[in-house]
């Protein structure tokens, strides 16, 4: 394949670029084409998990955007508790107020 790096190398640099660029750019000369039906084999594979990768990489992403949501969601409940507490608690102080002006009132 190459006069300055040995076959094994030069296939290893191939198995591990992308499926895209594989296709692209071809090779037209002789010398550097792949001809052994292992690799071309190899590079298949390579192509498919690729592939796999990339969308395990976007469900992750999805499984992970959902995750903040939930997370968004919790916050903004608790963060409702605790107003929900404060006015609770401001209703039983006007509450004990009105009764007391209702008590004192002669009548």
């Amino acid at each position: 394949m190459s006069d300055y790096l040995p076959d094994e190398v030069v296939r290893e640099i191939l198995y591990r670029l992308p499926a895209k660029s594989l296709i692209r750019f071809r090779v037209e000369s002789e010398d550097e084409r792949v001809r052994d039906k292992e690799t071309i084999r190899k590079l298949k594979k390579a192509m498919v998990d690729q592939q796999e990768e990339r969308v395990r990489d976007k469900e992750t992403i999805c499984k992970l955007k959902k995750a903040m949501v939930l997370v968004h969601q919790q916050e903004e409940i608790a963060a409702l508790k605790i107003e929900m507490t404060s006015l609770k608690s401001q209703m039983a102080t006007l509450k004990s107020v009105l009764i007391g002006s209702t008590m004192e009132k002669p009548g």
